[in-house]
């Protein structure tokens, strides 16, 4: 009962900051043309459709003053040394957040908009298969205080949802997940900003194969695989990557290891120069698929996006039950990978091995139909047609 009784305090002590936050809301004024961007998958990185708009909307002229919030005292000196209009916080950005006329975000659920006046756009972070949003939340009939916490973050989030006065979507099938996720109306077809960068060589820092330690006519493997829960195996055995680094040094390639943020411990150790895990070098994903000639990857929705540079994907499944337990779909993701899947190191190495199979006719269509199932455009213009929807509100 103490337990119970001390939840039921701390909720509605968070409650009672929350409506705070709310009244406040009302009562400071809005900065017009304030543009907030707010990165809550990684609040530390600079990364994303967030980046993308953000330095798009810096290089054009538009009505929008755009600021970037960050939590990483080493990032936010950087952008500001560069010019740029940046802000760091240590708890919450509360007053950056309530002087704003739009708010930025990547991820759905922000409990402090849940109540109050604000103008949120969102931008997500990925073009994939699983549930976002109100689709997430379970119910479990079986522990009535979880019940309870669920019915509460269910209520929220609807509340967060119904702020969003935009939301950006790739394909008719993300516009249709997100639609159902957060039961919003306010969907926009405009690409993924973020993918601009495969489009245009520009947007990619000048020499960045060389400070990765890479050599101009290396090919370039990435191995990058998506966020799994309790999941014990290893991607590669000390004698799989053995094989694979002298396989490497045969073939004249290197491996790029790029770890999920909640997973820095899951990739293999290798003194090699030929594997380089670049997880704590490269903040950027699309940075590394923009020079990446081969993905390897599971159910990340990195591969939908590397799908656009029309190069082979190998969907490494090692872990597959661990997947399927750790994630709730909305699109299946059996039912719509091109392939090839490698469930063990020889399988993987026999694709690397021998990459004949993507010019396969048969494969292709299938390739094709995955990347147009995700993406409906494919040029270096996302950010704009992002900001033409955004000035269009």
């Amino acid at each position: 009962m103490p337990e119970q009784i001390h939840y039921f305090f701390r909720r509605l002590q968070y409650l009672a900051i929350i409506l705070s936050y709310a009244v406040l809301s009302y009562i400071v004024p809005k900065k017009i043309g304030l543009v907030v961007f707010y990165p809550r998958h990684r609040s530390d990185a600079f990364e994303g459709n967030l980046k993308s708009l953000f330095l798009y909307m810096h290089a054009v002229q538009t009505r929008y003053t755009p600021c970037w919030l960050t939590s990483n005292p080493e990032l936010a000196g950087k952008l500001s040394k560069q010019g740029y209009n940046c802000r760091l916080y240590k708890y919450k950005p509360l007053w950056m957040l309530l002087r704003a006329e739009y708010v930025v975000l990547d991820t759905g659920y922000e409990i402090i908009f849940a109540f109050g006046r604000f103008k949120l756009i969102q931008l997500w972070h990925g073009s994939g298969f699983k549930q976002l949003g109100m689709l997430k939340i379970k119910y479990n009939n079986k522990n009535r205080r979880w019940q309870s916490k669920q019915h509460l973050a269910y209520i929220c989030m609807k509340s967060v949802a119904s702020k969003f006065l935009l939301v950006t979507a790739a394909s008719d099938a993300d516009a249709h997940r997100k639609k159902d996720s957060w039961n919003s109306k306010n969907i926009v077809i405009t690409g993924a900003a973020r993918n601009d960068v495969f489009f245009n060589p520009k947007l990619l820092p000048e020499g960045y194969k060389t400070s990765l330690g890479i050599e101009a006519n290396q090919r370039i493997i990435l191995y990058a695989p998506t966020f799994v829960k309790k999941n014990p195996l290893a991607p590669f055995s000390n004698h799989g990557i053995q094989q694979l680094d002298m396989w490497l040094a045969q073939t004249n390639s290197c491996l790029l290891l790029k770890a999920h943020p909640r997973m820095y411990d899951f990739l293999p150790q290798s003194s090699s120069p030929r594997i380089i895990n670049v997880t704590h070098e490269i903040e950027d994903m699309q940075e590394l698929l923009a020079i990446a000639d081969v993905l390897i990857t599971d159910y990340s929705s990195v591969s939908t996006d590397f799908s656009l540079r029309q190069k082979p994907i190998i969907f490494y499944l090692f872990h597959k039950e661990y997947l399927h337990a750790s994630q709730n779909f909305y699109y299946p993701p059996d039912e719509y990978l091109p392939g090839p899947t490698a469930m063990d190191e020889t399988q993987l190495m026999a694709l690397l091995s021998d990459l004949s199979w993507f010019d396969d006719a048969q494969y292709q269509k299938k390739f094709r139909a995955f990347m147009d199932m995700f993406h409906y455009y494919r040029d270096a213009n996302s950010s704009q047609r992002t900001l033409a929807a955004l000035e269009d509100l």
